[in-house]
């Protein structure tokens, strides 16, 4: 399974998103998430991930795995950023 890094950003309204670099050339889709917390940003994330898995397979088109390894932005260093679970399928 492809390892793939995943960024958290603190947004100027508080809240947080999580992406993948759409320069990283691993996936062939790109993913996000929001929420007013890291996990709820996280979570929204996975929702994508499952998401876009779904869709790959009705469609046909082949789904690369990923397992995500998080990456925190400067701002997310300074609040409690403990993630509940680890995610990746």
């Amino acid at each position: 399974m492809n390892k793939v890094k995943a960024y958290i950003e603190r947004g100027n309204d508080g809240t947080y998103g999580v992406y993948v670099d759409l320069d990283d050339n691993t996936l062939n889709y790109g993913i996000h998430g929001e929420g007013n917390t890291v996990n709820e940003a996280i979570e929204d994330f996975n929702i994508g991930y499952s998401e876009m898995k779904e869709i790959y397979g009705k469609e046909g088109m082949n789904f690369v795995e990923a397992e995500f390894e998080f990456h925190y932005d400067t701002a997310c260093t300074t609040i409690d950023a403990r993630v509940s679970e680890p995610v990746g399928r």
